[in-house]
Protein backbone atom coordinates (compact mmCIF):
# COMPACT_ATOMS: atom_id res chain seq x y z
CA UNK A 1 0.00 0.00 0.00
CA UNK A 2 3.10 2.18 0.64
CA UNK A 3 4.10 1.74 -3.08
CA UNK A 4 0.69 2.62 -4.00
CA UNK A 5 0.24 5.87 -1.89
CA UNK A 6 4.10 6.05 -3.51
CA UNK A 7 3.01 5.86 -7.16
CA UNK A 8 -0.63 8.22 -6.92
CA UNK A 9 2.06 11.29 -5.36
CA UNK A 10 4.26 10.84 -8.43
CA UNK A 11 1.62 11.43 -10.78
CA UNK A 12 0.04 14.26 -8.84
CA UNK A 13 -3.38 12.72 -8.19
CA UNK A 14 -5.98 13.70 -5.19
CA UNK A 15 -8.35 10.83 -4.91
CA UNK A 16 -9.29 9.35 -1.58
CA UNK A 17 -6.85 6.16 -0.80
CA UNK A 18 -8.38 3.36 1.39
CA UNK A 19 -6.35 1.29 3.53
CA UNK A 20 -7.60 -1.92 5.01
CA UNK A 21 -7.14 -5.36 5.83
CA UNK A 22 -6.57 -7.44 9.32
CA UNK A 23 -2.86 -6.45 9.86
CA UNK A 24 -3.76 -2.45 9.17
CA UNK A 25 -4.36 -0.31 11.99
CA UNK A 26 -4.89 3.44 12.21
CA UNK A 27 -1.24 3.76 14.05
CA UNK A 28 0.49 2.10 11.19
CA UNK A 29 -1.46 4.06 8.73
CA UNK A 30 -0.75 7.36 9.66
CA UNK A 31 3.21 6.47 10.30
CA UNK A 32 4.09 4.87 6.92
CA UNK A 33 1.67 5.36 4.34
CA UNK A 34 -0.43 9.15 5.31
CA UNK A 35 3.00 11.00 4.93
CA UNK A 36 3.79 9.25 1.11
CA UNK A 37 0.63 11.24 -0.21
CA UNK A 38 -0.85 14.09 0.01
CA UNK A 39 -4.11 12.98 -0.59
CA UNK A 40 -6.52 11.76 1.83
CA UNK A 41 -5.38 8.61 3.58
CA UNK A 42 -7.95 6.60 5.26
CA UNK A 43 -7.89 3.74 7.49
CA UNK A 44 -11.12 1.23 7.34
CA UNK A 45 -11.88 -1.31 9.49
CA UNK A 46 -14.25 -3.57 6.58
CA UNK A 47 -15.57 -3.37 2.95
CA UNK A 48 -19.09 -2.78 4.62
CA UNK A 49 -18.36 0.56 5.99
CA UNK A 50 -16.77 2.01 2.78
CA UNK A 51 -19.98 3.59 1.17
CA UNK A 52 -20.28 5.65 4.48
CA UNK A 53 -16.59 6.29 5.17
CA UNK A 54 -17.02 7.75 0.94
CA UNK A 55 -19.93 9.80 1.51
CA UNK A 56 -17.95 11.27 5.33
CA UNK A 57 -14.79 12.24 3.11
CA UNK A 58 -16.40 14.65 0.92
CA UNK A 59 -16.64 17.06 3.35
CA UNK A 60 -13.06 18.77 3.30
CA UNK A 61 -13.48 19.28 7.28
CA UNK A 62 -13.80 15.51 7.91
CA UNK A 63 -10.65 15.12 6.07
CA UNK A 64 -8.95 17.30 7.88
CA UNK A 65 -9.21 16.29 11.35
CA UNK A 66 -8.74 12.78 9.85
CA UNK A 67 -5.14 14.28 8.85
CA UNK A 68 -4.92 16.23 12.25
CA UNK A 69 -5.27 12.89 13.84
CA UNK A 70 -3.05 11.35 11.99
CA UNK A 71 -0.50 13.68 12.93
CA UNK A 72 -1.36 13.44 16.58
CA UNK A 73 -0.33 9.53 16.31
CA UNK A 74 3.20 10.36 14.47
CA UNK A 75 3.96 13.43 16.81
CA UNK A 76 2.55 11.44 20.41
CA UNK A 77 4.75 7.90 18.55
CA UNK A 78 7.91 10.31 17.29
CA UNK A 79 8.48 11.23 21.37
CA UNK A 80 9.11 7.88 22.01
CA UNK A 81 11.91 7.25 19.63
CA UNK A 82 15.24 7.96 20.68
CA UNK A 83 16.87 11.67 20.84
CA UNK A 84 19.97 12.14 18.81
CA UNK A 85 22.66 14.37 18.81
CA UNK A 86 22.67 17.50 16.77
CA UNK A 87 25.68 15.84 14.45
CA UNK A 88 24.14 12.10 14.18
CA UNK A 89 20.44 13.97 13.42
CA UNK A 90 22.39 15.67 10.24
CA UNK A 91 23.46 12.92 9.47
CA UNK A 92 20.32 11.24 8.55
CA UNK A 93 19.34 14.27 6.33
CA UNK A 94 19.22 14.22 2.38
CA UNK A 95 18.66 17.55 1.29
CA UNK A 96 17.54 18.22 -1.60
CA UNK A 97 19.48 18.93 -4.39
CA UNK A 98 17.22 21.30 -7.00
CA UNK A 99 15.34 23.64 -6.35
CA UNK A 100 11.01 23.77 -6.35
CA UNK A 101 9.46 24.72 -9.53
CA UNK A 102 9.84 28.55 -11.17
CA UNK A 103 6.95 30.16 -9.74
CA UNK A 104 4.68 31.71 -12.03
CA UNK A 105 4.12 34.81 -10.30
CA UNK A 106 6.75 35.73 -7.90
CA UNK A 107 6.59 38.56 -5.65
CA UNK A 108 3.60 40.38 -3.41
CA UNK A 109 0.23 39.22 -3.48
CA UNK A 110 -2.80 40.42 -1.65
CA UNK A 111 -6.36 39.11 -1.07
CA UNK A 112 -9.58 39.67 0.92
CA UNK A 113 -11.60 36.11 0.34
CA UNK A 114 -15.11 36.72 1.70
CA UNK A 115 -17.28 34.83 4.25
CA UNK A 116 -18.40 32.42 1.45
CA UNK A 117 -15.25 31.59 0.31
CA UNK A 118 -14.15 30.15 3.85
CA UNK A 119 -17.29 28.67 4.83
CA UNK A 120 -16.54 25.17 3.49
CA UNK A 121 -13.01 25.26 4.64
CA UNK A 122 -13.96 25.54 8.23
CA UNK A 123 -12.85 22.70 10.45
CA UNK A 124 -15.76 22.20 13.24
CA UNK A 125 -14.21 19.52 14.67
CA UNK A 126 -11.08 21.56 15.63
CA UNK A 127 -13.81 24.15 17.07
CA UNK A 128 -15.33 21.41 19.38
CA UNK A 129 -11.96 20.87 19.97
CA UNK A 130 -10.98 24.41 21.51
CA UNK A 131 -14.07 24.07 24.16
CA UNK A 132 -12.75 20.83 25.11
CA UNK A 133 -15.58 18.70 23.66
CA UNK A 134 -15.67 15.55 21.24
CA UNK A 135 -14.35 16.60 18.25
CA UNK A 136 -17.57 13.83 16.53
CA UNK A 137 -20.28 16.43 17.60
CA UNK A 138 -22.30 13.43 19.00
CA UNK A 139 -23.64 14.95 22.15
CA UNK A 140 -26.43 17.39 22.53
CA UNK A 141 -24.56 20.13 24.26
CA UNK A 142 -22.00 20.04 21.03
CA UNK A 143 -25.04 20.10 18.37
CA UNK A 144 -26.29 23.07 20.41
CA UNK A 145 -22.98 24.59 20.33
CA UNK A 146 -22.36 23.84 16.85
CA UNK A 147 -26.13 25.94 15.75
CA UNK A 148 -25.48 28.54 18.42
CA UNK A 149 -22.03 29.12 16.83
CA UNK A 150 -23.15 28.81 12.81
CA UNK A 151 -26.14 31.69 13.45
CA UNK A 152 -23.27 33.46 15.19
CA UNK A 153 -20.92 33.36 12.30
CA UNK A 154 -23.55 34.06 9.95
CA UNK A 155 -24.19 37.67 12.19
CA UNK A 156 -20.41 38.27 11.78
CA UNK A 157 -19.28 41.44 10.20
CA UNK A 158 -15.47 40.10 9.25
CA UNK A 159 -12.54 41.37 7.48
CA UNK A 160 -9.94 38.82 6.03
CA UNK A 161 -6.30 40.36 5.10
CA UNK A 162 -4.22 37.54 3.79
CA UNK A 163 -0.98 38.34 2.06
CA UNK A 164 1.70 35.89 0.49
CA UNK A 165 5.35 37.02 -1.07
CA UNK A 166 7.05 34.84 -2.99
CA UNK A 167 10.79 35.61 -2.93
CA UNK A 168 13.77 33.89 -4.23
CA UNK A 169 15.81 31.64 -1.41
CA UNK A 170 18.49 29.26 -0.19
CA UNK A 171 19.56 26.86 1.85
CA UNK A 172 22.83 28.47 3.38
CA UNK A 173 23.57 26.14 6.38
CA UNK A 174 21.88 22.70 7.41
CA UNK A 175 19.00 24.26 9.15
CA UNK A 176 18.92 27.75 7.69
CA UNK A 177 16.93 29.20 4.98
CA UNK A 178 18.02 32.55 3.37
CA UNK A 179 15.65 35.18 1.80
CA UNK A 180 16.48 38.53 0.71
CA UNK A 181 19.61 38.26 3.16
CA UNK A 182 17.51 37.69 5.97
CA UNK A 183 18.34 34.35 7.80
CA UNK A 184 15.13 32.32 8.59
CA UNK A 185 16.50 29.41 11.30
CA UNK A 186 14.49 25.81 11.08
CA UNK A 187 15.34 23.79 13.61
CA UNK A 188 16.17 20.26 12.66
CA UNK A 189 14.17 17.02 14.62
CA UNK A 190 16.67 15.27 16.63
CA UNK A 191 14.15 12.51 16.56
CA UNK A 192 14.10 10.15 13.32
CA UNK A 193 10.61 10.09 11.73
CA UNK A 194 8.97 7.26 10.91
CA UNK A 195 8.88 6.89 7.21
CA UNK A 196 12.72 7.08 6.21
CA UNK A 197 14.78 7.05 9.72
CA UNK A 198 15.64 11.08 8.57
CA UNK A 199 15.91 13.82 10.83
CA UNK A 200 14.22 16.94 9.23
CA UNK A 201 14.89 20.45 9.00
CA UNK A 202 12.54 22.64 6.71
CA UNK A 203 15.61 23.74 5.08
CA UNK A 204 15.69 20.25 3.82
CA UNK A 205 13.72 20.69 1.24
CA UNK A 206 15.22 24.27 -0.29
CA UNK A 207 18.08 23.88 -2.42
CA UNK A 208 21.50 25.62 -2.22
CA UNK A 209 20.82 28.24 -4.96
CA UNK A 210 18.15 29.54 -7.09
CA UNK A 211 14.70 28.55 -5.10
CA UNK A 212 12.22 29.97 -3.95
CA UNK A 213 10.04 30.06 -0.80
CA UNK A 214 6.72 32.18 -0.02
CA UNK A 215 5.92 34.00 3.25
CA UNK A 216 2.42 34.71 4.13
CA UNK A 217 0.01 36.08 7.09
CA UNK A 218 -3.42 35.90 7.46
CA UNK A 219 -5.40 38.03 9.55
CA UNK A 220 -9.27 38.35 10.72
CA UNK A 221 -10.76 41.14 12.09
CA UNK A 222 -15.03 41.70 13.45
CA UNK A 223 -16.44 43.39 15.80
CA UNK A 224 -16.36 42.32 19.58
CA UNK A 225 -20.01 42.17 20.51
CA UNK A 226 -22.39 40.98 23.56
CA UNK A 227 -21.97 39.37 26.69
CA UNK A 228 -18.93 36.98 27.78
CA UNK A 229 -20.12 33.78 26.13
CA UNK A 230 -20.81 35.28 22.77
CA UNK A 231 -17.12 36.97 23.01
CA UNK A 232 -15.95 33.86 23.75
CA UNK A 233 -17.76 32.39 20.78
CA UNK A 234 -16.70 35.12 17.95
CA UNK A 235 -13.06 34.33 19.42
CA UNK A 236 -12.86 30.76 18.55
CA UNK A 237 -14.98 31.18 15.41
CA UNK A 238 -12.32 33.93 14.46
CA UNK A 239 -9.53 31.23 15.11
CA UNK A 240 -11.78 28.96 12.84
CA UNK A 241 -11.67 31.50 9.66
CA UNK A 242 -7.85 31.90 10.27
CA UNK A 243 -6.85 28.60 9.33
CA UNK A 244 -10.23 28.70 7.13
CA UNK A 245 -8.18 31.91 5.38
CA UNK A 246 -4.62 30.38 5.60
CA UNK A 247 -6.02 27.14 3.44
CA UNK A 248 -8.04 29.13 0.87
CA UNK A 249 -4.73 31.25 0.55
CA UNK A 250 -2.73 27.94 0.46
CA UNK A 251 -4.44 26.33 -2.58
CA UNK A 252 -5.10 29.85 -4.46
CA UNK A 253 -0.88 29.67 -3.91
CA UNK A 254 -0.27 26.21 -5.76
CA UNK A 255 -3.04 26.96 -8.32
CA UNK A 256 -2.55 30.48 -9.56
CA UNK A 257 0.82 31.77 -8.22
CA UNK A 258 3.03 28.80 -8.25
CA UNK A 259 1.74 26.07 -10.57
CA UNK A 260 2.35 22.98 -8.44
CA UNK A 261 -0.27 20.19 -7.16
CA UNK A 262 0.91 20.64 -3.31
CA UNK A 263 3.21 22.33 -0.80
CA UNK A 264 3.63 22.75 2.49
CA UNK A 265 2.38 25.86 4.53
CA UNK A 266 3.65 25.51 7.93
CA UNK A 267 2.71 28.10 10.28
CA UNK A 268 5.31 30.01 13.10
CA UNK A 269 5.11 27.63 16.23
CA UNK A 270 4.25 24.22 14.09
CA UNK A 271 6.83 21.68 15.88
CA UNK A 272 8.98 22.28 12.26
CA UNK A 273 8.87 25.86 13.30
CA UNK A 274 8.84 26.26 17.21
CA UNK A 275 10.66 29.23 17.91
CA UNK A 276 7.78 31.85 18.35
CA UNK A 277 10.59 34.91 17.78
CA UNK A 278 10.48 33.81 13.98
CA UNK A 279 8.05 35.94 13.30
CA UNK A 280 9.90 38.87 13.67
CA UNK A 281 12.22 38.04 10.73
CA UNK A 282 9.14 37.41 8.97
CA UNK A 283 8.00 40.65 9.50
CA UNK A 284 10.85 42.09 8.60
CA UNK A 285 10.37 40.80 4.52
CA UNK A 286 6.55 41.04 4.94
CA UNK A 287 5.52 43.90 7.23
CA UNK A 288 2.55 42.34 9.05
CA UNK A 289 1.31 45.89 10.27
CA UNK A 290 -0.07 46.28 6.65
CA UNK A 291 -2.44 43.35 7.27
CA UNK A 292 -3.59 45.00 10.43
CA UNK A 293 -1.03 42.40 13.12
CA UNK A 294 0.78 43.94 15.71
CA UNK A 295 3.35 41.42 17.80
CA UNK A 296 4.01 41.81 21.40
CA UNK A 297 7.83 41.58 22.78
CA UNK A 298 7.31 37.59 22.50
CA UNK A 299 5.84 37.87 18.74
CA UNK A 300 2.47 36.42 19.87
CA UNK A 301 -0.03 37.86 17.50
CA UNK A 302 -2.64 40.46 17.90
CA UNK A 303 -5.08 40.01 17.21
CA UNK A 304 -5.35 36.38 17.76
CA UNK A 305 -7.50 35.42 15.21
CA UNK A 306 -4.11 35.45 12.56
CA UNK A 307 -1.39 33.26 11.12
CA UNK A 308 2.05 33.77 9.89
CA UNK A 309 4.39 31.46 8.42
CA UNK A 310 5.90 30.00 5.09
CA UNK A 311 5.32 28.12 2.46
CA UNK A 312 7.65 25.61 0.06
CA UNK A 313 6.41 24.20 -2.87
CA UNK A 314 9.52 21.12 -3.42
CA UNK A 315 7.83 18.15 -4.37
CA UNK A 316 9.73 16.27 -1.45
CA UNK A 317 8.40 18.76 1.05
CA UNK A 318 6.58 17.19 3.52
CA UNK A 319 5.53 18.38 6.97
CA UNK A 320 7.30 16.60 10.48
Amino acid sequence: MANVATRLEERGLQIPLFVGGATTSELHTALKIAPLYSGAVVRTADAASLPAIAKQISDPQIVESIRSEQETLRRDYSEKAPVLTLEQARDTAKPVDSPAPVPMKSGRHEFHPSKKELDELINWRAFLGEWRMNPNGGSDEAQRLLREAREELDRMEINVNAVVEIRRAERTAPEVIAVSGIELNAPRSLRPNTVDGQCLSLADFVAETGDHIALFAVCVTFPEEGDEFRSMLRQTIGHRLAEAATEWLNRRVDRDLWGVEHSIRPAVGYSSLPDQKLIFQIDRLIDLASQGITLTENGAMNPGSSTCGIIIAHPRARYF
